[in-house]
């Protein structure tokens, strides 16, 4: 699977069924803030790989400031702070589905409302 975004990407959990019909969720609230792609999560004996190609360290595990995503999420900049990176993500195994729970957010974009008086 690849994830390609043009704006900074949050993702929260990884929910997938493997082969076996099982149903697994990876989320990030076990790693340590600061854990840099590539690493490798390891849920039900069903592992995750998550990396960036170009970028080496491009996702970081941080803690969440959305008011609905809750916990820990994997997001960008890493150390390079290069924007439009391709997230990678493979399973130890084949799947037959996946969903992402994931926001965006573009902390260069102005602001919509103005607080001058």
């Amino acid at each position: 699977m690849n994830l390609n975004r043009s704006l900074r990407l949050f993702l929260a959990a990884v929910s997938l069924s493997a082969a076996a019909s099982a149903s697994t969720v990876f989320n990030f609230d076990g790693d340590t803030l600061g854990t840099s792609a590539t690493f490798t999560d390891t849920v039900n004996g069903l592992s995750a790989i998550f990396s960036s190609p170009n970028d080496p360290g491009g996702f970081v595990v941080y803690q969440s400031f959305f008011e609905t995503l809750t916990g820990n999420v994997l997001g960008d900049p890493g150390p390079a702070g290069l924007d439009n990176l391709a997230l990678t993500v493979n399973f130890s195994q084949n799947l037959s589905a996946v969903v992402l729970d994931f926001a965006t957010s573009d902390f260069n974009a102005l602001p919509t409302h103005s607080d001058r008086l």
